[in-house]
């Protein structure tokens, strides 16, 4: 069909099917053809035209694509939006690439036309703080107030998220990991320091297909397909459970401004290998703030990190505790800490089906659909009707008559999916 030049050339960019020319890249596109005037914005003029441009084109290239609006409509459209632009600097405000982006994945009327011109069928969407990247966004807004697409993912399909105050995983159909946010501590996985501003693969994970993602305050941590667990980001509280941190080979060093002193950390996914030498394969992880606790194919809890409050659960006099201090210049730093993984024993011994981890405690549900809790006990999280930690898995008295389905540990409390009562017959 004859369409004139700018119908063409719209529909053309957001009609690539090529898999370098992400959506992101169509809209830049598009920024510098509607920047007529060559001043680094699009005008209200321009804009207008760039609304008929696009749809027209559209709608003439695409069958059964709905019929644009009027130029009326159009014209309105602009005026609104023309209307919240700062025109203190400019006598004719100008719409930047930043405004561009952000109207066409957050406008209502743009939205709907994002899986006709992208390659996203189903997608994430993302809003809040921002400050450490930790949402992905290509321009990266130091807040993000309204949930937005994220578009940098285009055409992968993500089956969970993981996410703490620094950084985000994402977890993939395919098995691959992709993660962004700060880089401090490695906790990104890619081998160094650096901050990702946008979702990167974890190449490090080399061919492992990766069935499950958690993360905690300062590491992440993964089970591949095989059951193999693997972690990396900061090891100064044993939450990697590679051991000693004296260990080079495992274990890397970096300077901390906010002590003077140095701190541990890993940049490269390590396997956990004291539960693959012991054939403990691993179908779960969830992590604590500066724990990791993970469920087993055949029912068994194994945790490691720390456990000054008994979020590891193997009980205060455990051999494997290990007294350390965050600040070696001050005692009152000292933690106990668990640095190779330890199995958690529960009385009754029945195989466990679900767990969860909140910053300082941990909850099960076993074969029984009974709920146990160990960890911090501060606020009553743990359900036990006072505030004392737990440093064994306690079974929690107010559910044993409901049937429990699945339970949630958030910072500071926990949630469970209960029945209202229990049958016996």
């Amino acid at each position: 069909r004859a369409v004139d030049g700018l119908e063409f050339l719209s529909a053309v960019v957001l009609l690539s099917a090529r898999p370098e020319v992400t959506l992101f890249r169509k809209i830049s596109l598009l920024f510098q053809i509607f920047d007529l005037n060559n001043t680094g914005g699009v005008r209200r003029d321009s804009f207008t035209i760039l609304l008929k441009a696009t749809t027209t084109g559209l709608h003439r290239m695409v069958e059964n694509f709905p019929r644009p609006a009027t130029m009326t409509e159009f014209e309105t459209a602009s005026q609104e939006l023309f209307q919240h632009l700062d025109t203190s600097s400019s006598a004719q405000p100008a719409l930047s690439l930043l405004e561009l982006v952000t109207w066409m994945t957050e406008c209502p009327y743009s939205l709907c036309y994002i899986s006709c011109v992208s390659r996203l069928s189903s997608c994430l969407f993302v809003w809040g703080t921002n400050l450490r990247a930790q949402l992905g966004l290509y321009l990266q807004p130091r807040a993000q107030l309204v949930p937005v697409p994220l578009v940098t993912l285009e055409a992968t399909t993500v089956v969970k998220v993981a996410t703490s105050e620094h950084h985000s995983l994402f977890l993939t159909d395919t098995g691959k990991v992709f993660s962004c946010g700060a880089g401090f501590c490695g906790i990104l996985g890619h081998g160094d320091l650096r901050s990702q501003g946008q979702p990167a693969l974890v190449e490090l994970l080399g061919h492992n297909t990766i069935v499950d993602v958690a993360v905690g305050a300062r590491h992440s941590a993964v089970v591949s397909d095989k059951g193999q667990v693997l972690v990396w980001g900061s090891a100064d509280l044993g939450q990697l459970g590679l051991g000693c941190t004296s260990d080079r080979e495992l274990h890397e060093w970096g300077y901390d401004p906010c002590t003077g002193g140095s701190f541990a950390y890993s940049s490269h996914p390590k396997v956990v290998s004291s539960l693959w030498g012991a054939r403990v394969s691993a179908a779960r992880v969830c992590c604590m703030s500066f724990g990791t606790a993970i469920l087993t194919s055949s029912g068994d809890v194994w945790c490691w990190g720390n456990n000054t409050s008994g979020q590891c659960g193997v009980g205060q006099k455990h051999p494997s505790n290990e007294l350390t201090f965050v600040d070696s210049d001050m005692n009152r730093t000292a933690m106990q800490v668990i640095r190779r993984p330890e199995k958690v024993l529960f009385d009754p011994p029945d195989r466990i089906q679900s767990l969860s981890c909140g910053g300082y405690h941990v909850a099960a549900v076993n074969e029984r659909s009974q709920v146990f809790t160990w960890g911090l006990g501060v606020f009553g999280r743990l359900g036990h009707g006072d505030q004392k930690d737990r440093h064994q898995p306690q079974l929690v008295p107010r559910l044993q008559d409901q049937i429990t389905q699945q339970v949630a540990c958030g910072e500071a409390f926990s949630v469970s999916l209960s029945s209202a009562f229990r049958l016996t017959l």
